[in-house]
């Protein structure tokens, strides 16, 4: 969330030349070109109260998400169910996410689950020709 210590990345998951989209009309336009990474910028929880959420989504194509983050009951359950709800693939990397408490994470990943996400981990993801996609 912007202005949070959380919306520093690591640097494992920064790529150099990484597109932000901050959360303000126009910031984003449908033209725009980008390699590697586009980082979406959010003023709550839920990455689609960007302002240029659907824009991006409908620049993408047949769009798959890989899904990872904290925490696991609040911002990544937002993100994912935001994109769940526009019947988007998502896979949801099961060893890098992190709740604040166990019981809230595992609350969590089963309404995900239940959504029709996929769970999948690290390792997998990073192998060549990850096929990890279907929608339920």
């Amino acid at each position: 969330m912007v202005g949070t210590p959380g919306q520093r990345r690591i640097a494992e998951t920064f790529f150099p030349d990484a597109v932000v989209v901050e959360d303000r009309p126009g910031a984003f336009q449908a033209s725009q070109e980008w390699v590697g990474q586009l980082i979406v910028e959010k003023p709550v929880y839920d990455v689609s109260t960007n302002v240029n959420f659907d824009a991006i989504l409908a620049s993408l194509g047949q769009p798959h998400f890989v899904v990872f983050g904290v925490a696991t009951e609040y911002c990544v359950l937002s993100d994912v169910l935001a994109l769940r709800k526009r019947n988007l693939p998502v896979a949801l990397v099961r060893d890098a996410i992190k709740p604040i408490t166990e019981e809230g994470g595992r609350k969590a990943i089963e309404k995900m689950v239940a959504e029709g996400v996929q769970l999948v981990t690290t390792a997998a993801v990073c192998s060549p020709g990850f096929q990890g996609f279907c929608l339920q």
